[in-house]
Protein backbone atom coordinates (compact mmCIF):
# COMPACT_ATOMS: atom_id res chain seq x y z
CA UNK A 1 0.00 0.00 0.00
CA UNK A 2 0.70 3.47 -0.61
CA UNK A 3 2.74 5.75 2.35
CA UNK A 4 0.79 8.84 0.92
CA UNK A 5 -2.66 9.52 0.08
CA UNK A 6 -3.01 9.15 -3.42
CA UNK A 7 -3.55 12.66 -5.53
CA UNK A 8 -6.85 11.66 -6.95
CA UNK A 9 -8.35 10.44 -2.97
CA UNK A 10 -10.96 13.01 -1.65
CA UNK A 11 -10.10 14.69 1.27
CA UNK A 12 -11.29 13.30 4.68
CA UNK A 13 -14.41 14.65 5.14
CA UNK A 14 -16.11 14.19 1.69
CA UNK A 15 -13.87 10.60 1.49
CA UNK A 16 -15.70 9.63 4.65
CA UNK A 17 -19.44 10.41 3.40
CA UNK A 18 -18.72 8.45 0.36
CA UNK A 19 -17.16 5.16 2.49
CA UNK A 20 -20.45 5.19 3.96
CA UNK A 21 -22.62 5.39 0.89
CA UNK A 22 -20.10 2.70 -0.45
CA UNK A 23 -20.46 0.59 2.95
CA UNK A 24 -23.93 0.63 2.23
CA UNK A 25 -24.13 -0.84 -0.89
CA UNK A 26 -21.45 -2.99 -0.17
CA UNK A 27 -23.64 -5.86 0.78
CA UNK A 28 -25.37 -5.54 -2.92
CA UNK A 29 -22.22 -5.46 -4.35
CA UNK A 30 -21.22 -9.05 -3.16
CA UNK A 31 -24.34 -10.29 -4.14
CA UNK A 32 -24.20 -9.08 -7.49
CA UNK A 33 -20.87 -10.33 -7.90
CA UNK A 34 -21.70 -13.55 -6.43
CA UNK A 35 -25.09 -14.15 -9.07
CA UNK A 36 -22.36 -12.69 -12.02
CA UNK A 37 -19.84 -15.30 -10.77
CA UNK A 38 -22.81 -18.01 -11.21
CA UNK A 39 -23.89 -17.09 -14.46
CA UNK A 40 -20.22 -16.73 -16.40
CA UNK A 41 -18.60 -20.24 -14.82
CA UNK A 42 -20.06 -23.35 -14.74
CA UNK A 43 -17.75 -24.72 -12.71
CA UNK A 44 -18.41 -22.80 -10.03
CA UNK A 45 -21.78 -24.48 -9.41
CA UNK A 46 -20.40 -27.68 -9.76
CA UNK A 47 -18.02 -26.63 -6.72
CA UNK A 48 -19.03 -28.85 -3.49
CA UNK A 49 -21.35 -26.75 -0.59
CA UNK A 50 -18.08 -25.89 1.36
CA UNK A 51 -16.05 -24.76 -1.45
CA UNK A 52 -18.47 -22.31 -2.86
CA UNK A 53 -19.21 -20.92 0.80
CA UNK A 54 -15.35 -20.42 1.00
CA UNK A 55 -15.41 -18.34 -2.46
CA UNK A 56 -18.52 -16.58 -1.13
CA UNK A 57 -16.16 -15.36 2.06
CA UNK A 58 -13.42 -14.35 -0.32
CA UNK A 59 -15.80 -12.33 -2.35
CA UNK A 60 -17.29 -10.65 0.66
CA UNK A 61 -13.60 -10.20 1.99
CA UNK A 62 -12.32 -8.09 -1.10
CA UNK A 63 -15.34 -6.04 -1.46
CA UNK A 64 -15.54 -4.90 2.44
CA UNK A 65 -11.54 -4.90 1.96
CA UNK A 66 -11.97 -2.48 -0.93
CA UNK A 67 -14.11 -0.22 1.47
CA UNK A 68 -12.04 -0.39 4.35
CA UNK A 69 -8.69 0.37 1.99
CA UNK A 70 -10.86 3.64 0.42
CA UNK A 71 -12.11 4.39 3.86
CA UNK A 72 -8.47 4.46 5.39
CA UNK A 73 -7.28 6.55 1.98
CA UNK A 74 -5.60 4.15 1.07
CA UNK A 75 -2.85 4.44 3.60
CA UNK A 76 -1.83 3.12 7.28
CA UNK A 77 -4.34 0.77 7.23
CA UNK A 78 -3.22 -2.89 7.43
CA UNK A 79 -4.84 -4.76 4.97
CA UNK A 80 -5.06 -8.86 5.53
CA UNK A 81 -4.85 -10.66 2.30
CA UNK A 82 -8.72 -11.23 1.44
CA UNK A 83 -7.96 -15.11 0.67
CA UNK A 84 -7.03 -15.39 4.40
CA UNK A 85 -10.74 -16.04 5.30
CA UNK A 86 -10.71 -19.21 3.01
CA UNK A 87 -9.53 -22.73 4.23
CA UNK A 88 -6.39 -23.83 2.27
CA UNK A 89 -7.85 -26.16 0.40
CA UNK A 90 -9.26 -23.79 -2.13
CA UNK A 91 -5.91 -23.33 -3.36
CA UNK A 92 -6.17 -27.39 -4.67
CA UNK A 93 -9.70 -27.06 -6.14
CA UNK A 94 -9.42 -23.76 -7.82
CA UNK A 95 -6.96 -23.28 -10.32
CA UNK A 96 -5.19 -19.71 -10.54
CA UNK A 97 -7.15 -18.81 -13.71
CA UNK A 98 -10.06 -20.06 -12.34
CA UNK A 99 -9.09 -17.40 -9.58
CA UNK A 100 -8.37 -14.67 -11.57
CA UNK A 101 -11.63 -15.19 -13.30
CA UNK A 102 -13.06 -14.55 -9.75
CA UNK A 103 -11.48 -11.11 -9.05
CA UNK A 104 -12.05 -9.73 -12.84
CA UNK A 105 -15.72 -10.70 -12.26
CA UNK A 106 -15.59 -9.11 -8.87
CA UNK A 107 -13.85 -6.10 -9.78
CA UNK A 108 -16.00 -5.57 -13.07
CA UNK A 109 -19.04 -6.18 -11.26
CA UNK A 110 -18.25 -3.26 -8.54
CA UNK A 111 -17.54 -1.24 -11.14
CA UNK A 112 -20.88 -1.75 -12.63
CA UNK A 113 -22.57 -0.71 -8.99
CA UNK A 114 -20.81 1.93 -8.33
CA UNK A 115 -22.14 3.21 -11.49
CA UNK A 116 -25.91 2.50 -11.32
CA UNK A 117 -26.56 2.37 -7.30
CA UNK A 118 -24.49 5.61 -6.31
CA UNK A 119 -24.00 9.24 -6.99
CA UNK A 120 -22.60 10.61 -10.12
CA UNK A 121 -20.31 12.63 -7.76
CA UNK A 122 -19.18 9.67 -6.50
CA UNK A 123 -18.20 7.82 -9.86
CA UNK A 124 -14.76 9.07 -10.76
CA UNK A 125 -13.38 8.53 -8.05
CA UNK A 126 -14.56 5.17 -6.81
CA UNK A 127 -14.37 4.02 -9.95
CA UNK A 128 -10.31 4.75 -10.39
CA UNK A 129 -9.94 3.43 -6.53
CA UNK A 130 -11.59 -0.06 -7.82
CA UNK A 131 -9.37 -0.35 -10.09
CA UNK A 132 -6.00 0.48 -8.16
CA UNK A 133 -7.45 -2.22 -5.41
CA UNK A 134 -7.36 -4.62 -7.55
CA UNK A 135 -4.18 -4.68 -8.30
CA UNK A 136 -3.37 -5.45 -4.31
CA UNK A 137 -5.96 -8.10 -4.66
CA UNK A 138 -3.84 -9.86 -7.31
CA UNK A 139 -0.85 -10.06 -5.69
CA UNK A 140 -2.91 -11.58 -3.00
CA UNK A 141 -3.95 -14.70 -5.47
CA UNK A 142 0.03 -14.26 -6.47
CA UNK A 143 0.78 -14.92 -3.04
CA UNK A 144 -1.47 -17.24 -1.90
CA UNK A 145 -0.76 -19.73 -4.80
CA UNK A 146 2.75 -19.26 -4.82
CA UNK A 147 2.73 -20.27 -1.14
CA UNK A 148 0.34 -23.43 -1.61
CA UNK A 149 3.13 -24.23 -4.31
CA UNK A 150 6.17 -24.34 -2.11
CA UNK A 151 3.81 -25.77 0.22
CA UNK A 152 2.80 -28.51 -2.09
CA UNK A 153 6.19 -28.89 -3.49
CA UNK A 154 7.76 -29.97 -0.34
CA UNK A 155 5.15 -32.47 0.59
CA UNK A 156 5.32 -33.91 -2.70
CA UNK A 157 9.07 -34.16 -2.52
CA UNK A 158 8.36 -36.08 1.30
CA UNK A 159 5.97 -38.51 -0.13
CA UNK A 160 7.66 -38.94 -3.25
CA UNK A 161 10.63 -40.10 -0.61
CA UNK A 162 8.56 -42.35 1.60
CA UNK A 163 7.43 -44.53 -1.98
CA UNK A 164 11.03 -44.90 -3.20
CA UNK A 165 12.29 -46.25 -0.23
CA UNK A 166 9.22 -48.51 0.19
CA UNK A 167 10.29 -49.95 -3.36
CA UNK A 168 14.09 -49.64 -2.51
CA UNK A 169 13.44 -51.69 0.78
CA UNK A 170 10.87 -53.93 -0.77
CA UNK A 171 8.13 -53.21 1.23
CA UNK A 172 6.04 -51.85 -1.39
CA UNK A 173 1.83 -52.33 -0.76
CA UNK A 174 -1.12 -51.09 -1.88
CA UNK A 175 -1.07 -48.52 0.39
CA UNK A 176 2.61 -47.38 -1.55
CA UNK A 177 0.58 -47.37 -5.24
CA UNK A 178 -1.75 -44.90 -3.94
CA UNK A 179 0.56 -42.42 -2.59
CA UNK A 180 2.23 -43.02 -6.00
CA UNK A 181 -0.63 -42.22 -8.20
CA UNK A 182 -1.20 -38.51 -5.97
CA UNK A 183 2.32 -38.45 -6.95
CA UNK A 184 0.85 -38.44 -11.28
CA UNK A 185 1.78 -42.22 -11.22
CA UNK A 186 -0.29 -43.72 -13.68
CA UNK A 187 -0.11 -47.81 -13.22
CA UNK A 188 1.85 -48.48 -16.58
CA UNK A 189 2.32 -51.38 -18.90
CA UNK A 190 5.71 -51.82 -17.56
CA UNK A 191 8.18 -50.03 -15.03
CA UNK A 192 11.96 -50.57 -13.63
CA UNK A 193 13.99 -49.50 -11.31
CA UNK A 194 17.13 -47.46 -12.76
CA UNK A 195 19.96 -46.45 -10.35
CA UNK A 196 23.02 -43.73 -10.75
CA UNK A 197 24.64 -40.89 -9.56
CA UNK A 198 22.93 -37.93 -8.43
CA UNK A 199 23.26 -35.15 -10.76
CA UNK A 200 25.39 -31.80 -9.85
CA UNK A 201 23.56 -28.65 -9.37
CA UNK A 202 20.13 -29.65 -9.97
CA UNK A 203 19.05 -30.61 -6.84
CA UNK A 204 15.13 -30.71 -8.06
CA UNK A 205 15.81 -33.38 -10.97
CA UNK A 206 14.01 -30.53 -13.13
CA UNK A 207 16.56 -32.03 -16.64
CA UNK A 208 15.41 -35.62 -15.12
CA UNK A 209 11.36 -34.69 -14.85
CA UNK A 210 11.17 -32.55 -17.68
CA UNK A 211 13.29 -35.57 -20.33
CA UNK A 212 10.68 -38.17 -18.71
CA UNK A 213 8.07 -36.08 -19.03
CA UNK A 214 8.75 -35.17 -22.71
CA UNK A 215 9.15 -38.58 -23.44
CA UNK A 216 5.49 -40.18 -22.34
CA UNK A 217 6.74 -41.54 -19.62
CA UNK A 218 5.93 -42.03 -15.51
CA UNK A 219 8.48 -41.40 -13.01
CA UNK A 220 9.00 -40.72 -9.20
CA UNK A 221 12.66 -40.03 -7.98
CA UNK A 222 14.35 -39.32 -4.98
CA UNK A 223 18.27 -39.47 -3.74
CA UNK A 224 19.43 -42.35 -1.69
CA UNK A 225 22.50 -41.08 -0.06
CA UNK A 226 24.50 -40.16 -3.12
CA UNK A 227 22.76 -42.08 -5.44
CA UNK A 228 19.92 -40.88 -7.29
CA UNK A 229 16.84 -44.13 -7.58
CA UNK A 230 14.68 -43.76 -9.94
CA UNK A 231 10.86 -45.88 -10.72
CA UNK A 232 10.40 -45.10 -14.64
CA UNK A 233 7.53 -46.43 -16.18
CA UNK A 234 5.87 -46.96 -19.19
CA UNK A 235 4.37 -48.77 -22.33
CA UNK A 236 7.18 -50.95 -22.75
CA UNK A 237 7.96 -54.74 -21.39
CA UNK A 238 11.31 -55.48 -22.29
CA UNK A 239 14.59 -54.62 -20.73
CA UNK A 240 15.80 -53.24 -24.56
CA UNK A 241 12.55 -51.39 -24.76
CA UNK A 242 13.62 -50.28 -21.35
CA UNK A 243 16.99 -49.52 -21.78
CA UNK A 244 16.06 -47.47 -24.56
CA UNK A 245 14.03 -45.34 -22.55
CA UNK A 246 17.02 -44.75 -20.20
CA UNK A 247 19.04 -44.26 -22.80
CA UNK A 248 17.48 -40.76 -23.56
CA UNK A 249 17.63 -39.83 -19.83
CA UNK A 250 20.98 -40.33 -19.04
CA UNK A 251 22.51 -37.54 -19.50
CA UNK A 252 20.55 -35.83 -16.90
CA UNK A 253 21.98 -38.33 -14.12
CA UNK A 254 25.47 -37.49 -12.72
CA UNK A 255 28.78 -38.72 -13.71
CA UNK A 256 29.18 -42.65 -13.30
CA UNK A 257 27.42 -45.95 -14.24
CA UNK A 258 23.29 -45.81 -14.46
CA UNK A 259 21.76 -49.50 -14.08
CA UNK A 260 18.70 -50.64 -15.09
CA UNK A 261 16.67 -53.27 -13.15
CA UNK A 262 14.60 -56.04 -14.66
CA UNK A 263 10.70 -54.57 -16.10
CA UNK A 264 8.28 -55.69 -13.83
CA UNK A 265 4.17 -55.02 -14.27
CA UNK A 266 3.27 -53.41 -11.06
CA UNK A 267 5.14 -51.84 -7.70
CA UNK A 268 3.70 -54.63 -5.60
Amino acid sequence: MPDETPDWMPAPRPRAAMAKRLRAASSAMTTAALAEITRRYPWFSDLDADNRASVTLVVRAGVDGFVDWFASGATGLEQRNIFAAAPRSLTTRLALQQTVDLIRTTVETVEQQINTALPRSDRQVLTLAVLQYSREIAFDAAEVYARAAETRGAWDARLEALVMDAVVRGDADESVVSRASTLGWHSPAGLCVVIGDLPAGDPSLRDLRYAAGKAGLDILASAQGPRLVVLLGGDFDHEDEALEHVADLVDAFGDGPVVVGPVVTDLV
